[in-house]
């Protein structure tokens, strides 16, 4: 039996994070009523101690506490009331530059204002029957070529017909008019503003989704002061201090996300609603169901007791039985730290989606064909299974015990040569699935400091930077099955001392380049200072080339004093700027908080003692002090995989609370018109800062009003030149996108 979820708890798990602070605080609220009645009680206690109050009646009317409680919540209502409008204006400022760019891409004809009414179910389906007397009457007539289905809904002669192209002169005409101004410079491509216009719409679902929960939230609020305080209440208050506000009405927000939806379908579905309607709306994406669960424990039972068979015959079997141990253990070290670092993603992500934050936003997956943690935990779970098998029949074909002994007619190079394989295949899957995400970002990473730096850039760069063993292996296994593999050589093995230093230096440069790219565009010292963290590990690396190659006691004092330089840096640097954290009036952690506090105070700790620990897998000499160096060195990646899960866990964290990217709820790429030497990236749409000499096109994450906007003027020369201003100008050539110069509730419909 489905046990109902209290509404404080729904609450709870409504609040869109980048929005915290602005619903009605209904704990808060409770916690007042139960002080009502707790005073209340109390002063009607010594009110009838009193003996010549026994025969009156205690007033309830006009107590202190009770004010007390209408005027926090009126504070409250006055806040959602405030970001609501606030919020709505942002949405009818992307509105108006939605249909703009469908007009300059000539998927519509002309807007017109009377189109934007709100319609109910009834007027929708009166439509649709309108639409189909129309077409019938029309193709008893003239026959036309193309039929509506019955779900369309019924289009204007001037807008449906994407191809008619009769009206567009007058249609720029009338946007310049009313001060949005498009140019005939190229634009970016349909499927942008599709993309565009359902990210619009998600924001419209989640602002309704507010609307919704803080109506809730004050009805609720109201029945538990009738219930336990003083009943009569709750109706007039709501129609007094909530039904002339906007967010209770909502009649706006509905009229826009009618007229959307509208539009969407005149534009992209040639007036298909139900088809709209099925690419407008965000899929559905279940609980893990009992299946799924099933199939994850399943293989995971499987994959343990082969682990600890693999584990017992390496440390009781002479290595010399199996064909090329060295090389081979190379290969499925690489794979299995791969794997490592899929369980410790598909976990940060669980423990994201848990804790709300938007990290689909903040990577920019594609909201709607991303792979989520349980297709990561399921996949990464049948692939440790394979894993698992192939290197139990590797060993078992070494020692060749009895049952096995035709595994011995299996070429050694197969065991490893399919799990490799394997994971290539999985790899693709997953770049198929997630829209080549990671391979747009790498690329994106190797390109620095030419391309524009990401949050996602960034932050897939720092995970390079702790896989610093992997990416040797990985260097190791393409030169192993390129050549040694098919020869008795050891090539690979000879060069590795050569190339390991190289590839593990890799990653901080590149991070120091992106770090200098990021200054070189928002001029912000700190860059610098991190530029400076990456600097002080390149150090390490070469210190500990240099250690490796040259005896003696210098070079070993010399990586040392480097070594505790760059774990205090990168230590400092990962708690007060990664996680936000040291703010002492707050227990040195900070103000606002996702997750349990005492987690916070373990990753403080714990990160310090794994960091000691990090520091040696870029010192090779040092790996035989203690154990086998092999393992050794896998031990230690392990262990920095595992850290850097952690972190992964708080900086997304920091970024989300303290929006350090610049981001908001939702990701409107507005295509923009480019043209006369701008560049052809969207800046303001992606997480970073916007630098002060870029300019700085229309986003809902640009905090303010649009007056801030940027207009290029396009002088007779032909040169650009960047003027602020706060009205549009009709001048031609620029690119505006206007704010209506009323205040307070923004008017609907729109006179675009």
């Amino acid at each position: 039996r489905t046990i109902p979820m209290k509404f404080g708890q729904l609450l709870l798990n409504s609040v869109v994070p980048e929005w915290r602070g602005k619903y009605v605080n209904y704990k808060q609220l409770k916690k007042r009523l139960k002080r009502v009645r707790l005073s209340t009680l109390a002063v009607a206690k010594t009110f009838y101690e009193d003996l010549g109050n026994r025969s009156n009646a205690f007033d309830l009317t006009d107590f202190f506490e009770e004010q007390q409680f209408f005027v926090a919540l009126e504070a409250d209502i006055a806040t959602v009331n405030e970001f609501y409008i606030e919020q709505l204006e942002k949405q009818l400022d992307a509105f108006h530059a939605l249909i703009a760019q469908a007009v300059v891409l000539k998927l519509i004809t002309k807007y017109q204002p009377s189109e934007q009414t709100y319609r109910t179910k009834l007027q929708r389906e009166l439509a649709k029957l309108h639409a189909a007397a129309a077409a019938a009457a029309r193709e008893a007539e003239s026959r036309p070529t193309s039929r509506w289905k019955n779900n369309r809904v019924a289009p204007e002669p001037e807008a449906s017909p994407r191809r008619q192209l009769e009206g567009i002169g007058s249609t720029i005409e009338s946007l310049q008019s009313t001060g949005v101004l498009v140019s005939g410079v190229r634009v970016h491509n349909r499927a942008t503003l599709k993309s565009a216009f359902t990210e619009f719409y998600r924001g419209l679902t989640l602002l309704q989704g507010y609307t919704d929960i803080n109506r809730r939230a004050v009805e609720k609020i109201m029945k538990k002061h009738d219930k336990n305080i003083l009943s009569g209440r709750k109706e007039a208050f709501i129609k007094e201090h909530c039904g002339p506000l906007e967010f209770y009405q909502h009649s706006g927000l509905q009229s826009l996300t009618s007229e959307t939806e509208y539009q969407f379908s005149l534009i992209f579905t040639d007036g298909n609603r139900a088809d709209a309607m099925r690419e407008l709306r965000m899929p559905w994406s279940p609980r893990p169901r009992l299946p799924a669960v099933f199939r994850l424990a399943f293989t995971l039972g499987l994959s343990v007791p082969l682990v600890f068979g693999i584990g017992y015959i390496w440390a009781t079997k002479d290595t010399a039985l199996f064909p090329r141990f060295d090389s081979v253990l190379i290969v499925y070290r690489m794979i299995l730290m791969t794997i490592l670092i899929a369980w410790a993603w598909a976990l940060d992500m669980l423990v994201w989606t848990r804790y709300r934050l938007n990290y689909v936003f903040i990577f920019q997956f594609n909201s709607r064909a991303h792979a989520r943690y349980l297709d990561i935990l399921e996949a990464v779970s049948l692939f440790s299974l394979m894993w698992a098998i192939l290197a139990f029949l590797y060993l078992m074909s070494g020692i060749q015990p009895t049952g096995f002994e035709w595994l011995h007619s299996i070429p050694w190079q197969a065991y490893p040569g399919a799990l490799l394989l394997i994971t290539i295949a999985v790899l693709g899957w997953f770049q198929v699935k997630s829209d080549y995400w990671l391979l747009r970002t790498l690329l994106s990473i190797f390109g620095a400091p030419f391309f524009y730096v990401q949050f996602r850039d960034f932050f897939l760069a720092d995970q390079l930077v702790s896989i610093s063993l992997v990416l040797v292996d990985f260097e190791y296994t393409a030169c192993f099955f390129a050549y040694d593999a098919w020869t008795a050589s050891d090539v690979c093995f000879r060069q590795l001392s050569v190339v390991g230093p190289i590839v593990v230096t890799l990653p901080s440069l590149w991070r120091l380049l992106q770090c200098l790219r990021r200054y070189r565009d928002n001029r912000d010292r700190n860059n610098l200072i991190n530029a400076g963290k990456y600097g002080s590990s390149i150090l390490v690396s070469i210190a500990s080339a240099v250690r490796s190659a040259v005896p003696g006691t210098g070079p070993l004092v010399v990586w040392l004093a480097f070594v505790v330089l760059s774990t205090c840096y990168t230590y400092t640097w990962d708690l007060r700027r990664d996680w936000g954290l040291g703010q002492r009036e707050f227990g040195y952690l900070r103000k606002e908080l996702l997750y349990p506090k005492p987690m916070y105070y373990v990753a403080i700790v714990s990160n310090l003692v794994l960091r000691l620990m990090w520091s040696l897998t870029i010192s090779p000499g040092s790996l035989g002090i203690v154990m086998d160096p092999r393992g050794l060195a896998t031990l230690l990646a392990a262990v920095e995989i595992v850290r850097r899960a952690q972190w992964n866990l708080y900086r997304l964290e920091n970024e989300q609370l303290n929006n350090a990217g610049k981001y908001r709820a939702t990701d409107i790429e507005v295509p923009s018109v480019d043209g006369h030497g701008l560049s052809n990236s969207i800046h303001a749409y992606r997480l970073h800062p916007v630098a002060p000499t870029q300019t700085t096109k229309y986003s809902p994450r640009n905090s303010g009003n649009i007056d801030s906007i940027e207009v290029i003027d396009i002088d007779p020369s032909g040169s650009p030149s960047k003027t602020p201003r706060s009205r549009p100008t009709t001048a031609p050539g620029n690119v505006v996108i206007a704010r209506s110069s009323s205040v307070a509730t923004p008017a609907f419909p729109l006179n675009v």
